[in-house]
Parts: C-alpha cells; sequence; structure tokens
C-alpha cells in the first residue's frame, strides 16, 4: 500500500490485518509544513508508521525533496534520527527528486541537495536510496556491513546479485525485505 499515512487507528488497524507491505510519504518533518502545505498533522504521520511498525509490516517512507519548503538539514536530521529510533535503522528511506508541476514556480531540486540529504540520512539508516533522477548512483542496495552490492536496480530492471536467502554472501549479514 502506498499512502500519505493520513488515516485513522481503526482502518489502519484492519488493513494491517490484509496488507504486508506499506509505503508511507514522510513529507517533511515540521509540524508548520504539513499545517500549511497539506493541512495535517505531522504527529497523525508519526502515529501511523509507528502502528505499521508494531504490526509487523514491511514499511519503507518517502520523503520528496521540495527546495524551500521541506529540505532543511536540520529538520532533515531530526527525521532520520526519529525514523531509525522509531521505526529501525534498517527502514528504508526514499528521497524522491521533485519536479515542478502546474501552477508551482519551485525549480527542480537541484542533484547536488539530494546527494547531500541522502549522505546526511546514511548516517542513521542503512538503506537509503535517491529517486526520480535520469543517471542515478543511489539506487542499488549494499551491505550496510561489508558494502557488497546485493542487488543491483537501473531504472525498472532489477538484479539480485549478493545475496542467498536474504544473506548477504560476502559477511552473512540477515537482510531485511522479501526477495
Amino acid at each position: 500500500m502506498i499512502t500519505n499515512g493520513f488515516i485513522n487507528q481503526t482502518p489502519l488497524g484492519a488493513l494491517c490485518e490484509v496488507i504486508d507491505a506499506f509505503n508511507v510519504d514522510l513529507k517533511g518533518f515540521n509540524e508548520n509544513f504539513y499545517r500549511d502545505c497539506t493541512t495535517g498533522h505531522l504527529s497523525t504521520i508519526l502515529q501511523s508508521l509507528r502502528m505499521i511498525r508494531t504490526a509487523g509490516k514491511h514499511l519503507e517512507v518517502t520523503f520528496l525533496a521540495i527546495p524551500e519548503l521541506n529540505t532543511s538539514f536540520s529538520d532533515f536530521e531530526a527525521m532520520c534520527r526519529w525514523i531509525a529510533d522509531n521505526l529501525g535503522a534498517d527502514t528504508p528511506l526514499h528521497i524522491s527528486r521533485y519536479h515542478p508541476a502546474w501552477q508551482c514556480g519551485i525549480q527542480a531540486t537541484p542533484s547536488d541537495l539530494l546527494v547531500a540529504l541522502y549522505e546526511k540520512a546514511k548516517i542513521n539508516l542503512n538503506y537509503v536510496y535517491l529517486g526520480n533522477l535520469s543517471s542515478n548512483d543511489y539506487e542499488s542496495t549494499n551491505c550496510p556491513d561489508c558494502g557488497m552490492l546485493l542487488v543491483e536496480r537501473a531504472g525498472y530492471q532489477v538484479i539480485i546479485r549478493g545475496m542467498e536467502q536474504n544473506r548477504c554472501s560476502s559477511c552473512r549479514r540477515i537482510i531485511p525485505g522479501v526477495f
């Protein structure tokens, strides 16, 4: 299920009984941003994320980096620490490049800003990916312990390279996920 996380606990609990994997958009880590840009509350999303994790479901988080709106390094670092502390350091984080759309004058996210966010996220999180870039060296999965290439991704092509039974074939670290 791909969701923005704005959902009451009762229906989310029912969904957790029948859905195995969730990807939740965490649009920022600032209550003012959520109020002004989504008319919602950050606390609602954080509660949904915790509930999904507690239910033992596969969980990934997506962050759309929009220059000038949600790319404060201090907010982003706090978000990554929150994910590690509350959801686990093995929770995948996808940082997506923003592209302008109808009636929005903000320029596309610069690739160097995405790389800087990636580097900050890797301090706390083991699986960080960049998306919406035409050429991307940040979309494959490497073992957090030994660095071995585990899953190579290029566009829509995915090749499992260095895993056997959800373990790194080099150092034998357990790699979370379903492969």
